[in-house]
């Protein structure tokens, strides 16, 4: 495929990623945690055969697969190698249409990286890192091992520019979509629900919005739904500012936000919660305009 230019069209169908066979995949059990191993620093972070798509340096991609998924052998390792698709210093990249599935639910054990710190967040199903201009339009990500869209820049190498419409991410392990240190990002419309239900590590939020090295700028997130996440709807963290939540639905959770003085010009307005509510501890947010639906005898 050219480095510029390039066009991937899946057709629809079920595509199996993976064989189920991790070379040298093993692990220690932890008696007290069954589907937490135990840390072990002798196994690096690129345990295994790496069968990951990854695009790197890509310029005018698109990838499009409107009637498609892309699913994970039920018995592929829980390793980095084995996660799905990562995009790394792309310009101009556009994916449409695509449903990815992490098959989290079968796959065993969970969380057992051996290197908390490297690599550790790598195993999204769709992991979006530098770069800009970046479209995710009617993508369905659910069942990640991680993050159904993990969008991440740092102090170095940044991320602008994304646009993330009628995405869909249900059953995530640890978020829905990480938005981390991106600038100018918006998220309109789509649904970010069941993270962290059937397994998962925190935040556990449908959507959660944090800085690595730098802060998260210019973030708008609208019209979205946001339905009984294991801890927050929306988890505004650290060093995040010019951040607006506006016209979406939180069911069971709420936002939450992360105390941090060096958040600025945040607002939530106009959306409607339902047994659910706010988190006040970060002093940058400005709450107007929401409304707040309690059914106290049958909780809906």
């Amino acid at each position: 495929m050219p480095k510029t230019g390039g066009k991937l069209l899946f057709p629809p169908g079920i595509y199996i990623h993976g064989d189920g066979v991790t070379t040298g995949y093993s692990y220690t059990p932890n008696p007290d945690y069954p589907n937490r191993p135990l840390e072990d620093v002798t196994h690096p972070v690129d345990i295994g055969r790496d069968i990951r798509f990854i695009f790197n340096g890509y310029n005018n991609l698109t990838i499009s697969g409107y009637g498609a998924t892309v699913q994970s052998h039920d018995d592929n390792g829980e390793c980095r190698n084995n996660s799905i698709f990562t995009f790394e210093s792309c310009t101009n990249l556009r994916i449409e249409g695509l449903k990815v599935d992490g098959r989290s639910q079968y796959r065993n054990p969970v969380l057992g990286d051996y290197n908390t710190g490297k690599g550790y967040a790598d195993r999204s199903n769709i992991y979006i890192k530098f770069g800009e201009n970046i479209v995710l339009k009617d993508v369905e990500s659910n069942y990640a091992m991680m993050d159904g869209i993990f969008l991440f820049g740092n102090e170095t190498t940044s991320l602008n520019n994304v646009r993330v419409e009628n995405c869909n991410c249900y059953y995530g392990y640890r978020q829905g979509l990480t938005i981390s240190s991106v600038n100018d990002c918006v998220v309109d419309g789509g649904n970010y629900s069941f993270t962290g239900v059937l397994r998962g590590t925190l935040p556990k939020a449908g959507i959660d919005v944090e800085a690595d090295a730098h802060e998260s700028y210019n973030v708008s997130i609208k019209n979205a739904k946001f339905d009984s996440n294991a801890v927050s709807g929306l988890a505004l963290s650290f060093r995040g500012s010019n951040i607006t939540v506006e016209q979406c639905t939180f069911v069971n959770k709420g936002v939450t936000t992360v105390r941090d003085d060096s958040c600025v010009n945040n607002v939530v307005k106009g959306n409607v919660f339902i047994n659910c509510g706010l988190g006040f501890s970060q002093y940058g947010v400005k709450y107007y305009d929401n409304l707040f639906k309690f059914d106290i005898v049958t909780g809906k």
